[in-house]
């Protein structure tokens, strides 16, 4: 059994990253963090995280700014009234007002010729399923599952990427764990594209309040 490739995609793939280049590869120090970041990398491999939604990568990116469960469980069991309303809005998630200023976002193309895993089908995690069976083993897994690989276990994620790597894969096709109508690319530092547009993020951009909307956030003022 095989892993399927994905295609290349023919539209454009979205990043949200730091000025004055959001299509840097990460700082050495950041490198092995990332959901898809290889276990055991080549010294020149990093990993650049692209989608092809462009509201995905604000959701994404924004997600960090929820609330905290212990906070928002705490907040819950308190008696119903104007006092919890007004706790609950108070612990609602707020983006920095600041926080588009250092951020840009950029506009790519992958090349033709590449290769990539798509973990979005089946049969690839079947084969995953069959070619890392001690590995996923070994952390405690029964089964691999579509939950699974979508997961937040960056074991076992960096794992599948470890084996991405091996086979000759250039980067990663995958299902954004906070909406599965959104596709991720994990692109491997050695992947081919060309830059397409870099702007600025302005504090009214659409998807930037949709995806606010989305995760129960608010803007600061």
């Amino acid at each position: 059994m095989t892993p399927r490739e994905a295609k290349t995609p023919n539209g454009p793939l979205h990043r949200i990253g730091r000025a004055p280049e959001p299509l840097a590869w990460a700082e050495w120090r950041y490198v092995g963090e990332g959901r898809f970041d290889p276990t055991k990398r080549p010294a020149s491999l990093r990993v650049l995280y692209v989608a092809e939604q462009r509201l995905a990568c604000f959701v994404e990116t924004l997600a960090k700014w929820r609330p905290r469960l212990d906070l928002l469980a705490r907040l819950g069991a308190l008696p119903t009234g104007d006092v919890r309303d007004e706790r609950l809005r108070d612990a609602a998630g707020m983006i920095p007002n600041t926080w588009h200023l250092d951020r840009r976002m950029a506009t790519l193309r992958l090349l033709a010729g590449q290769r990539w895993l798509d973990l979005r089908e089946h049969q690839t995690r079947e084969t995953l399923r069959l070619r890392l069976a001690r590995r996923l083993r070994s952390l405690g897994y029964a089964d691999l599952e579509l939950g699974d690989a979508m997961g937040r276990d960056r074991r076992l994620t960096k794992s599948i990427a470890q084996f991405a790597v091996t086979e000759g894969f250039q980067g990663i096709a995958y299902k954004s764990r906070f909406d599965h109508a959104f596709d991720c690319w994990a692109l491997f530092e050695g992947a081919e594209f060309r830059q397409l547009a870099d702007e600025p993020i302005a504090p009214d951009d659409p998807d930037l309040i949709e995806a606010a909307r989305r995760l129960g956030l608010r803007l600061e003022p």
